[in-house]
């Protein structure tokens, strides 16, 4: 089973390749700006999260949490399955993930 600080390593990298397809693809410098710089919060998030320290985890929650307003608000706007509705389920399955191992975080404090 992988643990919660690479699961976020993996959202952000999704988040982060996600931003620069969307420059690529439609020379959205917003896409590019948003998707990287939310990719590095979350990767300080992860690396915080490897050495213990709590505000990782709540940090990648915010972001998350976001993440997935924002790509929800663009899937009800655009109706596009890709990417805002993909991101919005994958943000949705990522803030759920995090949700119960919340638990586990509080336990071994």
């Amino acid at each position: 089973m992988l643990n919660t600080a690479t699961i976020i390593v993996i959202y952000a990298l999704i988040v982060g390749i996600g931003g620069a397809i969307g420059y690529v693809k439609s020379a959205s410098m917003i896409s590019l700006i948003a998707g990287v710089s939310s990719a590095i919060a979350l990767l300080l998030s992860a690396v915080a999260l490897y050495a213990k320290k709590k505000w990782g985890f709540y940090t990648a929650l915010g972001i998350g949490g976001l993440l997935l307003v924002v790509f929800v608000l663009r899937f009800v706007k655009t109706g596009a399955i890709m990417p805002a509705g993909f991101m919005a389920l994958l943000s949705l399955i990522f803030l759920i993930t995090l949700f119960a191992r919340a638990g586990k975080l509080k336990r071994k404090s």
